[in-house]
């Protein structure tokens, strides 16, 4: 995410994080149910160390 503000207006860095929704179909017209935002810190957390996934985290790039 960027161009994110604090509640003063000032920027915030930015910053990455995994969105989940959940959508039904009622009438005919698709409506979110409910959302849910998480934060995420740069690299590995330690609930993946030694699994593949195949979602890019940031921060967990090897450079040369």
């Amino acid at each position: 995410m960027v161009a994110d503000k604090n509640y003063d207006g000032t920027d915030r860095p930015p910053r990455f994080g995994l969105m989940t929704l959940v959508a039904e179909k009622r009438g005919g017209t698709w409506l979110e149910i409910v959302g849910q935002n998480t934060n995420s810190l740069l690299g590995t957390p330690p609930e993946l160390e030694g699994i593949k996934t195949p979602i890019r985290i940031p921060g967990t790039e090897v450079r040369p």
